[in-house]
């Protein structure tokens, strides 16, 4: 899922995929670039409160690239994103007679990216066997500034930040991969290995500036996971002329930590329980 489809409710429009590829000096090289935008929006002249305008929309921008070396046995990969958004929101104060209108950005993003890189050898180590090291390692990271509207003491219209959200994600892989070629037509293949996986949230609501005392309330989640070892198996065999079995298994050992922290921060109050 993206920041999109979660705040607006719509999947993305997939706009542009480009790709390259040529060879350097006898090694194949590829490149991806991705492109993706979509959202929704209303402007009426004259403004009217039944139908306030506003302006979604979201892009993601992707570029990959690929290599493969030493004579077709070094695969590596490399993709880099970054996503932004608008969420602008219309609003409105005074009688009918003198209405006016305003708009600001109910949210706005916070260093939205993501990483991913990954490579693997093939080591033929007879005719029949073939080791693949294998090893990857992402990374990603979301965050969204919430604003809200308010009136200070006077009366007059503002807005201020009330909310934000930060998420961190990281992804790691190290395996070993083997090919055993039985026959011709019966390829047994194994893979074995270990992953990582963690990720820290963090939400944070802060007070309007009229409110006396300030306060500020923290929750901080931390997850983990950990797939100590993980093995595949599987097989590719052609049965008939006109029919080739492909089946595999996967099992894991796996074992996972959970935390939780929240912080209560009032100017002059001890009471969690308050907010």
């Amino acid at each position: 899922d993206n920041w999109y489809n979660w705040a607006v409710g719509e999947s993305m429009d997939h706009r542009m995929d480009l790709f390259w590829g040529m060879n350097m000096a006898d090694m194949p090289v590829g490149l991806r670039i991705s492109f993706w935008k979509d959202g929704r929006s209303r402007e009426r002249t004259p403004q009217t409160t039944a139908m306030l305008d506003y302006d979604y929309s979201y892009r993601r921008f992707e570029i990959a690239l690929g290599a493969t070396a030493m004579e077709g046995k070094l695969d590596l990969a490399f993709a880099y994103g970054t996503d932004s958004w608008t969420e602008e929101y219309t609003g409105y104060d005074g009688p009918a007679d003198d209405r006016s209108f305003y708009t600001y950005d109910m949210t706005e993003p916070d260093g939205n990216t993501s990483f991913d890189l990954r490579g693997r050898y093939w080591h033929e180590y007879s005719d029949q066997w073939t080791l693949i090291p294998h090893a990857s390692f992402s990374k990603m990271k979301q965050g969204a500034i919430y604003n809200d509207d308010f009136y200070d003491s006077d009366g007059d219209w503002s807005y201020y930040n009330d909310y934000n959200y930060q998420f961190d994600g990281t992804m790691f892989q190290l395996g070993m991969g083997t090919n055993f070629q039985i026959s011709d037509d019966v390829m047994t293949v194994t893979d074995f290995g270990l992953d990582f996986y963690s990720e820290t949230e963090d939400n944070e609501w802060l007070s309007d500036p009229d409110d006396d005392p300030d306060w500020n309330y923290q929750e901080n989640y931390e997850y983990s996971e950990n797939f100590l070892p993980y093995f595949k198996i599987g097989l590719d065999a052609k049965v008939l002329k006109w029919l080739d079995l492909r089946c595999g298994a996967v099992t894991t050992w796996w074992a996972s930590e959970w935390t939780y922290d929240e912080v209560y921060d009032p100017d002059d109050s001890d009471d969690p329980d308050s907010y």
